[in-house]
């Protein structure tokens, strides 16, 4: 049968091929896009559904809760959960940067209060510049189905900075946050410069606030490498992975090169989950966690 004489036939049947009018799309907008990541999540997930569900949960629960608690930040970022992450979306780089920091502080706290190996969840982010597209612009020529469905349409982000974020997250070490290279060149604000540097220090700041007790968070992971590494295979850690994390985490928090700031509010509101620190031994049969 021709080619033509197929395309004929498949004219005449009756499902319809699916419909989008790329004509519809908006303009980019110029943003910065974060993507947050819970490591390890897929292999935990054939080992222990509860456990790796408390720590998917807890992010977003964070996430939201940091977003909800300041009206600004509401309107001016917006989340796209995708499983065991998300994307964060904004205009500026500043009101990113506080949003990442609230996150990070808040699953640092949890990190910290775990009292099992197994309950700590390590987070990463990697974040880019350039331009997107939200969903809920998408105009209502495009899809009559996302027209009608205006819900499943804001669940949706397209853009290049997207895929950078995505990608340079896996450059970041273990609770850190790594800038891409359009984050470092381009700014969408006469008031803002690009960042400088690879990685942003989530927990520096030169104004003395929003400080965290890292060190205490430092020796917290340093011992979950160690639970991690005994044996690596049964976690699915790859020894020489482990290994880079080891190096990366230590150059991140590089407390000389980098001081910290200090908060004596901060430092009090830490200090109970501090206390609950603790150098657990690996647990021989994984418990739901708290």
């Amino acid at each position: 049968m021709a080619d033509d004489e197929v395309i004929e036939k498949i004219r005449k049947l009756e499902w319809n091929a699916p419909y989008f009018d790329a004509r519809s799309l908006p303009d980019p907008r110029y943003e910065y896009v974060a993507w947050i990541d819970l490591m390890g999540s897929a292999s935990g997930l054939t080992r222990s559904l509860p456990t790796v569900a408390n720590h998917i949960f807890k992010l977003h629960d964070a996430a939201l809760d940091e977003r909800e608690r300041d009206e600004a930040l509401f309107e001016k970022l917006r989340l796209y959960p995708v499983m065991d992450g998300l994307y964060a979306v904004t205009e500026k780089m500043e009101d990113l940067q506080y949003f990442l920091r609230c996150v990070f502080r808040r699953m640092a706290v949890d990190f910290l209060k775990a009292n099992q190996p197994h309950k700590r969840a390590l987070v990463r982010s990697g974040y880019a510049f350039g331009p997107v597209i939200h969903g809920s612009s998408i105009g209502d020529s495009g899809s009559i189905q996302l027209r009608n469905n205006p819900e499943y349409a804001r669940r949706i982000l397209l853009g290049g900075a997207m895929v950078q974020a995505y990608q340079m997250e896996r450059a970041a070490p273990p609770f850190g946050v790594a800038v891409h290279e359009t984050a470092r060149t381009f700014t969408n604000s006469e008031t803002s410069r690009p960042f400088t540097g690879k990685w942003f220090r989530w927990w520096q700041r030169r104004e003395q606030v929003d400080a965290i007790a890292v060190p205490a968070l430092l020796k917290a992971i340093n011992t979950h490498f160690d639970w991690c590494s005994n044996p690596s295979d049964e976690l699915d850690y790859p020894t020489d992975r482990l290994a880079e994390h080891r190096k990366m985490t230590a150059q991140y928090f590089d407390f000389a090169g980098h001081p910290l700031a200090t908060d004596e509010k901060a430092d009090r509101a830490l200090a109970p989950a501090l206390d609950e620190v603790e150098e657990s031994p690996r647990s021989p049969t994984p418990e739901p966690a708290a």
